[in-house]
């Protein structure tokens, strides 16, 4: 396991032991299968997951399980997404004269 993976699964079980859910958005569809895998191999974590080859149903199912939260057994904690053509990084703290 690589150095980003290992800090995505600390960062990963840190904020899933708090309740939290994340998303996770590569453009790249290879990077998001490796993560897949993982998950659901060495983790055995449940997972939502999007890219260009998902359905427009597949879609809509995949979202409201990841929006059902705690309510159900089967609701991922991890959606995985790679459907953009344009994504915006709008954080304040980064950027070009942050020194970041």
């Amino acid at each position: 396991m690589n150095l980003k993976m290992m800090v995505l699964e600390q960062l990963l079980n840190e904020l899933f032991a708090c309740g939290h859910k994340v998303l996770v958005f590569s453009q790249f569809i290879t990077m998001l299968n490796i993560i897949k895998d993982w998950a659901c191999e060495c983790k055995i974590w449940q997972l939502g997951h999007i890219d260009g080859s998902t359905g427009p149903l597949e879609h809509r199912t995949e979202m409201d399980r990841f929006q059902r939260g705690s309510d159900a057994t089967d609701a991922p904690s991890l959606f995985l997404l790679n459907t953009c053509t344009v994504t915006f990084w709008f954080d304040r703290h980064l950027g070009p004269g942050s020194g970041h």
